[in-house]
């Protein structure tokens, strides 16, 4: 049998409580009711459902990339400065032609002397703003992909999903 909460947790769990508010403004905090009210009213006027989204909702964006003359070493110190696990890499019209992952770059760490084009993965697979979410994990998960740069109408880059998204 679990020990009796102390008085820490039941405040604790109290404050955390949503009906919280509502009991203060029984008890004489109206502004507390007026709080709640405004974020009940807030959650339920922006709730959407799964179906709804679409890329442009969560992917990052500016997007991080590397042109196909980058060093290794460069996209080496990228990949530890930031923190990234992908990065497109684009030709010189910001046009996805590639992506290259941290695992690339450590499979090939005694290869300082190369440029990205000659590591990166060159069969790219993007999407658009308005694919769904169901789509995007459709193709993530057939393609076992960790990420997915999103273009525009001419095909530049302007955002990236991850699985992380």
């Amino acid at each position: 049998m679990p020990p009796p909460p102390s008085a820490r947790d039941r405040s604790r769990v109290a404050n955390s409580s949503p009906l919280k508010a509502a009991e203060d403004a029984v008890h004489g905090n109206a502004s507390a009711l007026r709080r709640y009210e405004a974020q009940a009213q807030a959650s339920s006027h922006g709730r959407r459902s799964l179906r709804d989204v679409v890329a442009g909702d969560i992917m990052s964006h500016p997007v991080q990339s590397l042109p196909t003359d980058a060093s290794v070493a460069s996209a080496r110190a990228l990949f530890r400065l930031r923190k990234f696990r992908y990065v497109p890499v684009v030709s010189h019209e910001d046009i996805p032609v590639g992506m290259l992952t941290d695992r690339d770059t450590f499979i090939h760490a005694t290869r300082d002397y190369g440029v990205v084009g000659d590591i990166m993965r060159g069969d790219v697979i993007t999407a658009t703003p308005e694919t769904s979410l169901r789509d995007l994990l459709r193709v993530m998960v057939h393609a076992q992909l960790g990420a997915l740069p999103i273009t525009d109408d001419q095909r530049r880059l302007i955002g990236i999903v991850t699985t992380s998204d």
